[in-house]
């Protein structure tokens, strides 16, 4: 029983691991696309 619940924890804990680091991908990605958009706004604005 003891093995079995430590298991499903440890299962759980690799699936949210991998729940954020997907998260974190997505929001780099975001934030990158969101910079170089800036930096686009940025050249229209000056230039």
């Amino acid at each position: 029983m003891h093995e079995n619940l430590f298991s499903y924890v440890r299962t759980a804990a690799t699936d949210a691991e991998g729940v954020k680091s997907r998260e974190s991908e997505v929001e780099s990605r975001l934030s990158i696309s969101i910079f170089t958009l800036e930096w686009q706004i940025l050249d229209i604005v000056f230039y």
